[in-house]
């Protein structure tokens, strides 16, 4: 009798140091689970911050960068297409387009004035085609070509309608493209300080510009008239 009361103590010792061990072993797992887990969150964490901070550092380097070093660079080349406007912000236009593929131009020229003695215009107009040679690059601000050939479409005196009134058009040369041999196209990264006062005082009309600063546009300059062009929309 007193070894099965024995036996059963035992039994029964043994019993709950088993279920004690099992209960020490869940929760080594649960600490051990909930350890992974807080060091999963922070290896994400710090993942998270350390591509945060090289997207931070590739944007700083892309603003530092010179945005017209590719101006200056000697593979850069011209434009296709520039499209050339000159105007004092009056009632007269020269427009020209350069086609630099096959080196030829087109353009016009129009001033319209409003009649003191009645309702009606004096118009004065041109258009004007002709061929340049390549443009080649003179510097890192600019390139350079010369005219070989130029003509305008002459014609009689007539009478039109222009802003549905009554007008006198005439023949009259390309203001700003009446001498044309040299022609230098100056890039956005020329510094205005080394610009003939000229073209600065044109390019005033168009932009403010700073004295200390750079061109922030293409400006086709033709120096036997004294006149700069502002180039619309060059990378066509």
């Amino acid at each position: 009798m007193n070894k099965r009361i024995l036996l059963a103590g035992v039994m029964a010792v043994s019993i709950a140091m088993t279920a004690c061990n099992n209960v020490k072993k869940d929760e080594k797992e649960k600490t051990s689970d909930s350890d992974t887990e807080v060091f999963e969150t922070t290896l994400e964490s710090e993942t998270s911050e350390a591509k945060t901070t090289t997207s931070e550092a590739e944007s700083t380097e892309k603003k530092t960068e010179d945005p017209y070093a590719k101006y200056a660079d000697d593979s850069f080349q011209v434009p296709s297409i520039i499209l050339g406007h000159l105007s004092a912000l009056t009632s007269w236009s020269t427009t020209i387009e350069i086609n630099c593929k096959n080196h030829t131009f087109r353009g016009e020229y129009e001033s319209a004035v409003f009649k003191i003695d009645g309702d009606a215009y004096d118009v004065e107009r041109c258009r004007f085609s002709g061929m340049i040679d390549t443009f080649t690059r003179v510097n890192e601000y600019s390139f350079s070509t010369h005219v070989k050939e130029f003509s305008t479409e002459k014609f009689e005196a007539t009478k039109e309608t222009y802003q549905d009134l009554p007008a006198d058009v005439t023949y009259a040369d390309p203001y700003g493209f009446t001498k044309a041999d040299e022609l230098i196209l100056y890039l956005p990264n020329t510094p205005v300080s080394v610009l003939p006062q000229e073209l600065v005082e044109w390019v005033e009309m168009y932009q403010n510009i700073d004295p200390n600063g750079h061109l922030d546009s293409y400006i086709l300059y033709n120096p036997a008239d004294y006149a700069a062009f502002q180039v619309r929309n060059p990378e066509q």
